[in-house]
């Protein structure tokens, strides 16, 4: 299974796709990507044979690391909003593991 989350294009998860991985999931902060960039790119490179089905995300037995930008400048959003998200949800548990600083560039963090 294969998880591309900030997708944008989606070239990772369309090569994938390409090379025979049995799912794919396609995730972004906003719809509008998913809308406007994601599905538009996948469906005339990827054979309709072997397009990902939508699936919603349910619990298992693993764990997820996402790694971000702490703030995205000029878009909104960033990792700050994703933990309240999943918390509001019910369904799945998000916690910090890490803060990445560099002092040059934008602060990472790995949820």
């Amino acid at each position: 299974m294969t998880f591309q989350l900030g997708c944008g294009h989606g070239l990772p998860g369309i090569f994938a796709c390409l090379e025979g991985a049995a799912a794919i999931h396609f995730q972004d902060f906003n719809a509008e990507v998913l809308q406007c960039l994601t599905i538009p790119n996948v469906n005339p490179n990827v054979p309709s044979f072997q397009r990902p089905a939508l699936q919603c995300i349910t619990p298992s037995h693993g764990v997820v690391y996402m790694a971000a930008k702490k703030h995205y400048f000029g878009v909104g959003g960033g990792t700050r909003r994703f933990p309240s998200i999943v918390e509001k949800d019910g369904v799945l548990a998000s916690s910090m593991v890490a803060e990445v600083a560099d002092d040059s560039s934008n602060v990472r963090e790995v949820l």
